[in-house]
């Protein structure tokens, strides 16, 4: 199957391939633990265009975040599940906006004449890498949270596209035709040593890193349709995940690393169409449908929640009103004012 004319299919905006389609390292890697598994953004033309959807993992109550008559797509969630960068074309062309996670304060992080695609953020929160066509070619950038110091990392006259962070923010996956067909690479966060891993002759790409680093999840057409695969890291041990009648793409991992959440949609006349949001389970069953409606939804991906830490509590101090207290046998009572502060919980027992 030619990767350019699926990829136009797969497009929000029925665009071409090159409208699909950093920074270095920290000193101390950050390892991205495992979260508890959160919402499922994705996007849906439901209301008759596409715009940014929450969902709960089982697809019950879908909430919709975005507001406008613009085309808004792509949603991809922070590490710590607060906010998510998504694509919207409502100021011309496509460029990476931000927003909280109830769909507030939303922000435009890119201004060129180019579109942006792709956001994905780094494990730390600080980064997010792109793919963007500024060059006439599509290439992953990296730029600050905020959208300052965007650097091109791939700088080759192939396509290179939907990157993807390692969880230790060490590398970036992502896609590219330098080989003829699209494979999937992988690079050091500062785009160096970029190596196939991959390496066949289908198309594959997608490429989703599992939470603790073991394994890539990617989309592969070795079979004559898109289906979800496995491989691990280094690109041993390829197997295929799920299949079915329709086109399979995009996965995603759940954040406690049992889940797969992926679009699949059905190929007519040339297009796929009717895309629906579909989890599985890291072994491959319990393939489950959760939008099953007859809009096109789209781009999903799993909000990883964080567990809030319980403050320490302040030690506990009992103080005296003042240094000595002086009165008289055969006084009667005497009042001695004693203040607690810090852990004020519990009995406290004071000897004088």
């Amino acid at each position: 199957m030619n990767w350019a004319f699926v990829l136009t299919t797969l497009s929000v905006v029925a665009v071409s391939l090159s409208a699909l389609i950093a920074a270095a390292p920290p000193a101390t890697p950050f390892v991205q633990l495992a979260g508890s598994n959160g919402k499922i953004a994705f996007a849906s033309d439901r209301d008759g265009n596409y715009e940014i959807y929450v969902t709960n993992a089982d697809g019950t109550n879908p909430i919709r975040l975005t507001m406008n008559q613009a085309e808004d797509f792509d949603p991809a969630w922070s590490p710590d599940g607060t906010k998510l960068a998504f694509i919207s074309d409502r100021d011309g062309n496509q460029e990476i906006y931000v927003m909280n996670a109830d769909g507030s304060n939303q922000t435009r992080l890119t201004s060129n004449s180019a579109g942006e695609f792709d956001p994905t953020w780094s494990p730390d929160g600080s980064k997010l890498a792109f793919t963007s066509d500024r060059d006439s070619n599509e290439e992953i950038y990296v730029m600050s949270a905020t959208g300052g110091g965007q650097t091109n990392l791939t700088q080759n006259e192939a396509n290179d596209a939907f990157p993807a962070w390692s969880p230790d923010g060490a590398k970036l996956a992502f896609t590219s035709d330098r080989d003829i067909d699209f494979e999937i690479y992988l690079m050091g966060a500062d785009g160096g040593n970029q190596t196939n891993v991959s390496r066949n002759d289908a198309d594959d790409a997608f490429p989703a890193w599992s939470p603790d680093g073991a394994q890539l999840a990617f989309a592969s057409d070795r079979n004559g349709r898109y289906e979800i695969y496995l491989m691990n890291a280094d690109g041993g041990n390829q197997m295929r995940l799920s299949g079915s009648s329709r086109e399979e793409t995009v996965p995603a991992w759940s954040p406690d690393g049992t889940k797969l959440v992926f679009m699949a949609g059905d190929l007519v006349g040339g297009q796929i169409i009717n895309n629906d949001i579909f989890v599985i389970s890291a072994a491959g069953s319990g393939r489950t449908n959760i939008t099953n409606n007859s809009a096109d939804d789209i781009y999903p991906d799993w909000q990883r929640l964080t567990a809030t830490p319980t403050p320490t509590p302040m030690p506990a101090s009992v103080q005296f009103g003042q240094a000595t207290y002086s009165f008289s046998e055969g006084a009667g009572s005497a009042l001695i004012t004693v203040t607690r502060t810090g852990d004020t919980s519990g009995a406290a027992t004071v000897n004088y």
